[in-house]
């Protein structure tokens, strides 16, 4: 979600690029492709090392709140295979909230 946050990319690309997870060991499990990032280069030039034994580190499946009160969803576009994200609804989040109450 750094990516998505930090770094301006919108959810799809955010999603599908590789990621990697620390779990305070000596060398960080990334999936395939995460060493070929600049991101990668710049942490191993640090020291960084990394360990490619997992094909894929978790799945999300985020929603996005738009500014227009509009909810944009996104599935996984390479983990797990296949992903799906459906909107129930065209109207903005804002009306459909105004209604509930």
């Amino acid at each position: 979600m750094i990516n998505y946050f930090d770094l301006g990319m919108n959810l799809k690309n955010a999603l599908a690029t590789p990621r990697l997870s620390q779990r305070n060991t000596e060398s960080t499990l990334v999936e395939t492709g995460y060493t070929l990032t600049a991101e990668a280069n710049f942490l191993a030039s640090r020291g960084h090392h990394w360990s490619e034994d997992s094909y894929e580190i978790g799945a999300a499946s985020p929603l996005s709140f738009g500014p227009n009160g509009y909810i944009t969803a996104v599935s996984e576009p390479v983990r797990h295979g296949v992903g799906s994200a459906l909107v129930q609804s065209h109207s903005p989040f804002n009306n459909l909230l105004s209604k509930s109450l």
